[in-house]
Order: structure tokens, then C-alpha cells, then sequence
């Protein structure tokens, strides 16, 4: 935990500056979605099945996928950071597209399953977080593709209890930072009910900035975690020998 926050905070200009762009694209896509879905389901309010337009679909899917790659190259970017070696950002787009296939195909494995076990009381859920909570960097890093789930169980079995606490605390971060967002474009509305869009345009710009520096966090939490593990469990592997 403290070398997540201490390395973010050590980079911040070089992982925030890579992560907003891509962070503010997928975020004004998503709003973008969601007002066409809900414009296209309030002129046909009595259609029981306008709820499941392809306005709703693309609003689900297409800010989840990019959401991924999103993800994938910003852990690529932190694993750079981590070595001290300069940004290559057309490798990792081409690393990221690479991989897409078993990318897209193993995350979505990974999210569904989370998401079932959170609604098995939650923490089923929170157990699989940290069962699969190194599959990203096992897949990117190691090369692992469709391999990288069990490879992950691998890597944390026994320490998944210890998972779960350090990323919660993580998510308690960025919880805060989305709250804080949240009251300050609310407050803005308030006080000028008047300039809706400007101040949704403002909580659009705000939440892409969390997200910014949540894919930043996310990413070093992810690195410094794998590269601990490979450390315990196959001995003494430096940074620099995991990213071979």
C-alpha cells in the first residue's frame, strides 16, 4: 500500500497526463450513450421493451471494453514508470491490441465472475477480486493470454485475505475522490441551476480526472502486488527480471 501511494505521487505528472486523455474519452462516450438511451426511452415510455434498445446495449458495452483496454495500456505505462524507463505510447497501444482476444475474453470472464459473487453475499465476491486480482499484469507482462486467471489463483493462493484488506483501501480512495467529485459538481448545480450543461460538462471533466488517477493507482497496486508475489512464492525475482 505504501509504495502504491508513494510511486503514484512520485509520477504523478507522467501517469496522470497518459491516463486523462483515454479516461475522458471513454467518459464523455458513456454520457453520450446514456443520453441517447434515455432520450430514446422517454419518447416511448409505454414500449416495455425500449428499456433493452441497442442504445442500451452500447451504453453498457462500449464503455466497458474500452474501459479494459483503457486499463491495459495504462498498466503498461506503470510498469515503465516502475522500471525508470521513458513512456513508449505506441507500444503499448500496439501491445494492448495485440492481446486484445484473450484481453477482452479473460476480463469479462473475470468482471461476470466478481459480479456473481458479490451477489452471493458479497464476500464470495470480494474472495474472487483477490483470487483473480493479478490476471491483468500475468496477461501483459508474462504474456500469459488465456492463461493469466490461473496463473493469478497461483500467484495469491494463500494470501488473498491480505488482497482484499490493501485493496480496499485502495477502493476507499478512490470512493472519496468520487464523492468529493460528486459534492462539488452538485454544489456548483445548485448554486446555478440555471447552467446545467456547463456544469454537466464540469461533472463530466471531474469524474474523468477520478478515473484518471483511479487507473493510475489501480495499475502500480496491480504491478507492486504481482511482482511481490513472484518475489515470495519463486524467490528473489527483481523488478526489472519480471518485466523480461
Amino acid at each position: 500500500m505504501g509504495a502504491t501511494f508513494r510511486t503514484y505521487f512520485q509520477n504523478f505528472g507522467r501517469l496522470f497526463l497518459i491516463a486523462i486523455i483515454p479516461a475522458l474519452f471513454v467518459n464523455i462516450l458513456a454520457s453520450w450513450f446514456s443520453t441517447r438511451y434515455f432520450a430514446s426511452f422517454m419518447a416511448n415510455p409505454n414500449d416495455p421493451m425500449a428499456i433493452f434498445s441497442l442504445d442500451y446495449f452500447m451504453m453498457i458495452f462500449v464503455p466497458t471494453i474500452l474501459g479494459i483496454l483503457v486499463q491495459a495500456f495504462i498498466l503498461l505505462a506503470a510498469a515503465d514508470v516502475l522500471q525508470g524507463r521513458a513512456m513508449q505510447v505506441g507500444n503499448y497501444v500496439s501491445r494492448t491490441l495485440t492481446m486484445i482476444v484473450p484481453l477482452l475474453v479473460v476480463s469479462i470472464l473475470v468482471y461476470l465472475g466478481v459480479m456473481v459473487g458479490f451477489v452471493l453475499l458479497i464476500v464470495p465476491g470480494l474472495w474472487l477480486a483477490a483470487y483473480w486480482s493479478v490476471y491483468l499484469p500475468a496477461l501483459l507482462v508474462e504474456g500469459r493470454g488465456f492463461g493469466a486467471m490461473g496463473r493469478s489463483a497461483q500467484l495469491t493462493q494463500g494470501y488473498r485475505w491480505p488482497i482484499i484488506g490493501a485493496g480496499i483501501l485502495v477502493l476507499l480512495v478512490v470512493y472519496v475522490l468520487s464523492v468529493i467529485s460528486g459534492l462539488v459538481a452538485g454544489y456548483g448545480l445548485m448554486a446555478h441551476p440555471s447552467t446545467l450543461a456547463q456544469f454537466s460538462l464540469v461533472g463530466t471533466l471531474l469524474t474523468a480526472i477520478v478515473a484518471a488517477v483511479s487507473y493510475g493507482l489501480m495499475a502500480l497496486f496491480q504491478l507492486l502486488l504481482f511482482t511481490r508475489l513472484i518475489d515470495i512464492k519463486e524467490g528473489g525475482s527483481d523488478l526489472a527480471g519480471v518485466f523480461e
